[in-house]
């Protein structure tokens, strides 16, 4: 009878510690999908965000992929050789180099004309002294140093003949946002101008792991870059930990983000 008793009692013991061990298993896989949504839209909303459509911000748009000029760098104009195109800045942030496209803000001479962003691009990244330029900051008080200079891309010196010391210069990636496949798994992945994607989060659901929709000024539908006001996205994951082949947990999120102009 002891034998038997104790044997009832260790089945049922091994039949809640497995039940509970399914359970946590279950909660854990579909924690890891909800952490690849949260990272994925996170990601997304915050890019999407800071795009003005009718700015020229977004350079083409899928159902699966969207393409944008990406704000990547800033920085301070402290000192100008506009001879040949080449100025040094000051409190720069984020990443500046050789082939962004830039907007530097021109204070026109003409009092009856608004100021105005000017878009140019940058063809060089350099140091003061690389490019023999005078290594303090014009003007400004104080030990204050040029921490980079650029080399602009400009038609003609006219170009840029409104930016003076202390005018604030934006630099800009193109991105490419699409799912990518790596190791028979889906990804949300990421190319900067043409290069190679790289992973960014995941894995998502193969086929319908990125879905987006685009809507103009109205909340109509529409396949033209300059007229998106606003943009809808569908992520779906999957857990990258399940227990067995059947048990892959699965979650998505909607989410819709008004572009800043």
């Amino acid at each position: 009878m002891a034998v038997v008793l104790s044997a009832m009692i260790l089945g049922a013991v091994f039949q809640l510690v497995f039940a509970q061990n399914r359970m946590y298993g279950h909660q854990q896989g579909l924690a890891d999908a909800r952490q690849t949504l949260r990272a994925a839209g996170s990601l997304l909303a915050w890019e999407l965000r800071h795009l003005s459509a009718a700015g020229g911000d977004i350079y083409a748009i899928g159902a699966d992929s969207v393409s944008v000029r990406s704000f990547d760098g800033a920085g301070v104009v402290c000192r100008k050789r506009v001879t040949d195109g080449k100025y040094g800045l000051y409190s720069t942030t984020g990443d500046i180099a050789a082939g962004d496209s830039a907007l530097v803000y021109l204070i026109l001479s003409n009092r009856t004309a608004d100021d105005v962003w000017r878009t140019v691009s940058i063809q060089q990244v350099n140091t003061a002294a690389g490019f023999l330029m005078n290594t303090a900051c014009a003007i400004w008080p104080g030990p204050l140093s040029i921490e980079m200079a650029v080399e602009l891309g400009i038609s003609a010196n006219a170009d840029t003949a409104g930016m003076r010391v202390g005018a604030p210069l934006r630099t800009f990636h193109r991105r490419t946002y699409r799912m990518i496949q790596r190791n028979d798994k889906w990804w949300l992945g990421v190319r900067q101008g043409d290069g190679s994607y790289q992973l960014l989060t995941g894995p998502l659901q193969a086929g319908d792991g990125l879905e987006l929709r685009y809507m103009d000024a109205a909340g109509a539908s529409t396949t033209v870059p300059a007229n998106v006001r606003a943009v809808e996205f569908v992520l779906r994951s999957e857990s990258q930990i399940p227990r067995t082949p059947q048990d892959v947990q699965e979650d998505s999120v909607v989410m819709r983000v008004q572009l800043r102009g």
